[in-house]
């Protein structure tokens, strides 16, 4: 600690505090990347994914035939992914407009830092979690439908959302004991140093941090983070598999007509390619800050810089941007890797389509990409006997 005199500091507010004599200025303020990730980076991915979770949210309410279990994962999920974005946009800008110096948060209790941290810490395990049951409840679906019928509908689907949303709340509360502390600390300018200080209004300033609970708890939090993440890899890798094993092994009974049984493998393998990309894209997407975070346990706990401190701040950045980008991209990916997703689209907009000559095999809408078979609609999520004529 800096022993500053009272005429030194030329106030008596830090009297009290721990005093910090800042010898790097750069240390304390907003470097050029995090300003251009505050102020460019994250107002772009929340105006595009706001504007694109909406359009998917629109498309299922006013398409009747987008009225299935796996469109209702992916609605709540696109509410999820709006909020973090909102969230995360209103966290930085809080703290990157209240003060030139960096994490000063304006709050004046820890309970605004557990209110903030959970708040935003929810968005992202909501997401993982919704993620991970949806994956499950299409992996039961699809090898072992005769179970599925016993709990299949909209109603359990609903029981699922609500549990991810309670599980991604008690995580958001443990993860948040990283920074569930108000500290306040006092930066000193020295005189003798080549610091803007001249532009402040003063050569101090009290600096409001959410720190850890307790000494370990920093630790004990960013390991339980990774766990989480790891974990629910571990199970959306296992289902994907076998998804994608279960739907190889299927066949078309010989008395379908071949036109039928391309469509149906196309309906097949759309969805599937939906489901599989979606998962994938998430966790690549947040795998670097978890990396980072696997980062600061070692140099936390052993002492061990796998990177320099510019390097680790750069490295954090990007991660936070493919965290920002990946809640962006969901609805993209609907529409790119699967018909059934980009016609809806195009019907809930009002944007005609030419007709194909096959339409006709369409039994629901005469749109030509969804038919009622037990196998489009096993991974769709919707109701169908699993001993229809289409079983693939």
């Amino acid at each position: 600690m800096a022993d500053i005199s009272k005429n030194e500091m030329a106030s008596s507010v830090c009297n009290s505090l721990y005093i910090v004599n800042v010898t790097n200025e750069e240390d304390w303020t907003w470097t050029d990347a995090e300003s251009l990730f505050i102020t460019l980076a994250i107002p772009i991915c929340t105006i595009i994914g706001v504007a694109a979770n909406s359009i998917f949210l629109f498309t299922i309410l006013r398409i009747r035939r987008m009225y299935t279990v796996v469109n209702f994962y992916l609605g709540s999920l696109a509410i999820a992914d709006i909020v973090f974005l909102v969230l995360s946009m209103f966290y930085f800008f809080l703290l990157y407009f209240n003060s030139d110096i960096k994490y000063n948060f304006p709050i004046e209790s820890s309970s605004g830092c557990w209110g903030l941290h959970i708040a935003w810490y929810l968005g992202v395990f909501a997401s993982l979690n919704l993620i991970t049951v949806m994956s499950f409840d299409r992996f039961v679906a699809i090898c072992y439908p005769f179970k599925h019928t016993a709990y299949q509908g909209k109603a359990h689907a609903a029981k699922c959302i609500i549990g991810a949303v309670v599980f991604a709340l008690i995580f958001a509360v443990g993860a948040s004991t990283w920074t569930g502390k108000l500290v306040h600390t006092c930066l000193f300018w020295d005189k003798s140093r080549d610091f803007n200080y001249e532009d402040r209004d003063q050569m101090y300033i009290v600096h409001k941090s959410c720190n850890p609970i307790s000494e370990n708890a920093d630790v004990i939090a960013a390991i339980i983070i990774n766990v989480i993440y790891f974990g629910c890899l571990a199970v959306n890798i296992t289902a994907y598999f076998r998804i994608i094993a279960a739907l190889s092994k299927r066949q078309v009974k010989e008395c379908t007509a071949r036109a039928n049984y391309m469509r149906i493998k196309d309906m097949r393998n759309q969805v599937a390619r939906v489901l599989v990309i979606n998962g994938t894209v998430f966790f690549l997407c947040y795998f670097p800050n978890r990396v980072s975070t696997c980062f600061y346990i070692l140099n936390r706990y052993n002492g061990i810089s796998v990177l320099t401190r510019h390097q680790s701040e750069i490295f954090l950045l990007i991660s936070r941007i493919l965290v920002l980008i990946n809640s962006t991209l969901n609805p993209f990916i609907y529409a790119f890797s699967s018909e059934f997703y980009r016609t809806a689209f195009y019907e809930a907009l009002g944007v005609k389509m030419k007709k194909r000559e096959c339409d006709e095999l369409d039994v629901t809408t005469g749109h030509g990409v969804y038919l009622r078979t037990s196998a489009a609609i096993d991974i769709l999520g919707g109701n169908a006997n699993v001993n229809d004529e289409y079983n693939l």
